[in-house]
């Protein structure tokens, strides 16, 4: 309405034109009755009271609607009530004046040409256009400010459930609660905060839709049934054909209905390994001393574990764990420790055939005290051939079967393949090995097929010729680097490193021993003017030492002589013999090294798996001294001064294990309604004095903006819901101004 309006100079009279001019001074009254003949009521009068046009019943439709065959005092609140008239005679009788009633209102100014009269309908037209012209103060991000927070607090609730809880450890909540129930209520909180600007968005897209050019009234219908659930959605997309930007909105509302069960799809719960409270320790050894260490007792166990541990027909080493029992605890059965160092047993090859003296006699002649007979039960046989092997200023051998092995320790200061390695200054013992490789030229029934695998014997039988060869075994004291874990019981240790490097200068071996020959015994002659000596090594971590004292070292070097050194022999003449077998001296070792290790089928067949065996065999010593010096047995230990290093428990919980690709749709939904929303936005940038700018999903804004017109058109009244989409579908309408009234014509037709 105007701010002010002037003073109603004119009256209507009865038969007069229905058309008044505004003027007259601002300040007078308003409304002003008239003297008592106007006052006078009669049938066949109509009453000279004065009503402006805007407040009367107008005929004019487009503004206020068709009220004229509607009546009522409720539609007149300003006209005076129907006994005016007789109060005013009454006054009349009693000769007191009548009064000019008023209604009291703040002056107004009228903006009119008052030299033009116009008819009511045209001043309600004018009013109408001024009115549809006021301008919405609120900037365009104001409007749409609560779907906008909406929009960013669904990103927000997206992000938090993607890194909040991903990889996590499963969540201990109150009530029996579990992340899949809380997923379902972020997912529906997170649809409902991108479905509310959605909603709002589609119900704003029918103002534009309609007021660009005539529509049918049941489009209306539709975008509003869009805006309010997935059937309505369904219903748009059908009518619209992907002909409007409502359909994005309407593509969110029917996929939505997937989003619960397909987000639930995203959460795994796997098992890992944690920290957790409990006891991790491994036994490490720094120090090695006797007499109250047992070097004896650990070197014997080496020796037996390397024998009957074996998996593998020599062809493996066996892992460390398989002996280091007993070293590590784990209150939890699962635990991880970080490297740590203890002092072990190293071994190292070299082939010293090069070294060997070799001679051959047609017939048994004269041997001196230090030549070791290798011979069988058969003893010496005339007339056969004899060979001698030596090393020089060591071991001799003589022999005259095929297939004949010796080994034993070299004392002293002697090597012969070690002389510039500095691991000699760290030497417990050297082993040379001496023993017969078969030459073969024919291969014929080597390379056929076997069902099973040849005896010696057999294999004796297919080769004539035969070489002499040889190998220096060191062991020598190191320090061992190791990874120990513990996985559901089972305990994983490796030596992944080893370092040999005298703390202290010098040259030659540490160890001074010295031993009868073999013929005589295999023990060893103790120094004990040396047994308080110690020999250091230098640790991989800065501040830490490692030491041995030279007793233990004798020690241990007594009892591998003890258990390594002897020969082995077959008969000179296998096909002549009904009792076929090795024959010789020395430990069970010895027996082993020659049938299974130098003389086994295949190490006859291919020398490369003789080498590997070989080392196979001695490097399962070595890691058996190792483990024997950290662990002992399962009663008892050989070294006490051993010491033990921490380690981290872990224990298998489950946690939440997320897969992104489950929260596709749920991201898309995201992207889409946020583009949506937007397109909307941009879309009334350029729309800043629409009436419809600031209305979106009103229902009150679709009533009082239905023009009489196109109420009456529709039924103008209730009716049942099918009649009311029928009459809808075949009127267009469109949005003019404040109001949606008629188009030209009606046409039942869809959208295009």
């Amino acid at each position: 309405m105007m701010d002010n309006l002037q003073h109603l100079s004119k009256r209507t009279s009865p038969g007069g034109d229905s058309r008044a001019r505004l003027s007259g001074p601002p300040s007078e009254p308003l409304i002003q009755y008239g003297s008592d003949q106007s006052l006078t009521s009669g049938p066949q009068k109509a009453s000279n009271f004065f009503t402006p046009p805007f407040w009367t019943e107008n005929v004019d439709s487009r503004a206020f609607g068709n009220r004229v065959q509607t009546g009522g005092d409720e539609r007149r609140p300003f006209l005076p009530p129907p006994d005016i008239g007789d109060r005013a005679r009454s006054r009349e009788r009693e000769d007191i004046p009548a009064l000019a009633s008023t209604i009291r209102r703040k002056p107004v100014s009228a903006s009119f040409d008052s030299k033009v009269s116009q008819p009511a309908s045209s001043i309600n037209e004018v009013l109408a256009e001024e009115t549809d012209t006021v301008k919405s103060g609120k900037p365009l991000w104001r409007i749409w400010a609560f779907e906008l927070f909406c929009i960013l607090l669904n990103i927000l609730l997206f992000i938090f459930v993607l890194y909040k809880f991903s990889n996590q450890d499963l969540p201990d909540w109150p009530f029996g609660a579990t992340l899949n129930s809380f997923l379902a209520l972020a997912t529906t909180m997170s649809k409902a905060s991108f479905m509310i600007p959605v909603s709002v968005a589609i119900s704003q897209t029918q103002w534009a839709w309609i007021s660009k050019k005539p529509r049918p009234l049941y489009d209306i219908h539709v975008i509003d049934q869009a805006s309010r659930g997935t059937w309505g959605s369904l219903v748009l997309l059908w009518r619209f054909r992907f002909q409007h930007v409502a359909v994005l909105g309407s593509l969110l509302f029917a996929f939505s209905a997937f989003t619960s069960p397909i987000t639930q799809l995203a959460i795994s719960y796997p098992m890992r390994d944690i920290a957790v409270i409990g006891e991790a320790t491994a036994q490490v050894v720094r120090e090695v001393r006797s007499p109250e260490d047992r070097l004896k007792m650990a070197g014997r166990q080496a020796v037996y574990q390397a024998l009957f541990a074996d998996h593998a027909g020599f062809m493996e080493p066996f892992p460390y764990s398989t002996v280091a029992s007993g070293a590590v605890f784990c209150s939890t059965g699962n635990c991880t420790f970080d490297r740590y160092d203890s002092l072990g047993i190293c071994m190292k090859t070299a082939n010293i055939s090069s070294h060997l003296r070799v001679e051959e006699f047609r017939r048994p002649g004269n041997f001196s005290s230090n030549d070791t007979l290798v011979l069988s039960t058969d003893g010496l046989l005339p007339d056969r051939k004899v060979w001698k092997v030596s090393l020089p200023g060591a071991h001799s051998m003589a022999h005259q079967s095929r297939l004949t092995a010796f080994t034993d320790m070299l004392t002293g200061n002697l090597t012969f393949g070690f002389r510039d390695d500095p691991i000699l200054r760290a030497r417990i013992a050297s082993f040379a090995i001496m023993y017969t490789t078969p030459l073969i030229h024919d291969r014929t029934w080597w390379d056929s097929p076997k069902q099973r695998e040849p005896s010696i014997q057999e294999s004796m039988n297919n080769f004539e010729e035969f070489r002499h060869d040889a190998t220096e075994i060191i062991f020598h004291l190191c320090v061992h680097t190791h990874e120990t874990t513990v996985h559901k019981g089972v305990e994983s240790t490796k030596v992944v490193e080893s370092l040999t490097e005298p703390a202290q200068q010098g040259t030659g071996p540490f160890l001074d021993i010295d031993c009868w020959p073999m013929v005589r015994s295999f023990r060893c002659a103790e120094n004990e003017a040396r047994w308080n000596e110690t020999f250091a090594l230098k640790s991989p971590t800065p501040g830490d030492s490692y030491s041995a004292n030279y007793r233990s070292m004798e020690d241990l070097s007594g009892a591998l002589r003890y258990f390594l050194a002897g020969y082995m022999t077959t008969q000179a003449l296998p096909e002549d013999s009904k009792a076929f077998g090795f024959y010789g001296a020395g430990s069970e070792f010895t027996k082993a090294l020659c049938e299974a290790v130098i003389f086994g089928y295949r190490s006859l067949e291919k020398l490369d798996v003789l080498q590997r065996r070989l080392e196979t065999l001695y490097q399962d010593i070595a890691t058996g001294l190792s483990a024997s010096i950290r662990t002992g047995r399962a009663d008892d230990t050989f070294v006490h001064g051993a010491y033990n290093v921490t380690g981290e428990p872990r224990g298998m919980v489950p946690y939440v294990k997320i897969t992104w690709a489950w929260f596709s749709l749920l991201a898309f939904e995201i992207a889409v309604a946020t583009l949506f929303l937007a397109i909307t936005m941009v879309r009334q940038t350029g729309d800043r004095d629409s009436v419809s700018r600031d209305v979106k999903d009103s229902s009150l804004a679709t009533l009082v903006a239905l023009s009489e017109e196109c109420r009456a058109a529709a039924g103008g009244r209730l009716g049942p819901v099918d009649e009311l989409k029928s009459a809808s579908k075949g009127l267009k309408v469109q949005l003019k101004g404040r109001q949606i009234v008629l188009a030209e014509e009606y046409a039942d037709e869809k959208p295009c």
